[in-house]
C-alpha cells in the first residue's frame, strides 16, 4: 500500500507543482520509498507521455 504522502508527492510531480529542495528530510524519505520493491516495480502508476499530454504538460 502506497502511503498518502507518497501519493501526494506523485500528484505534485504529475501536476508540475514544485517541491522545495529545502525539504531535505522529505527528499530522503521519497528516495527510500522509491526503492521499496512494491513501489519500484509498480506498473499502474507509471507516468506516461500520454498522461502528461492529457494533463496539459
Amino acid at each position: 500500500m502506497i502511503t498518502i504522502g507518497f501519493r501526494s508527492l506523485l500528484f505534485a510531480e504529475i501536476a508540475g507543482l514544485p517541491v522545495s529542495p529545502d525539504l531535505t528530510t522529505l527528499a530522503t524519505w521519497r528516495a527510500k520509498v522509491d526503492e521499496l520493491p512494491y513501489v519500484k516495480n509498480r506498473k499502474a502508476q507509471e507516468i506516461l507521455p500520454s498522461d502528461l499530454a492529457r494533463l496539459g504538460q
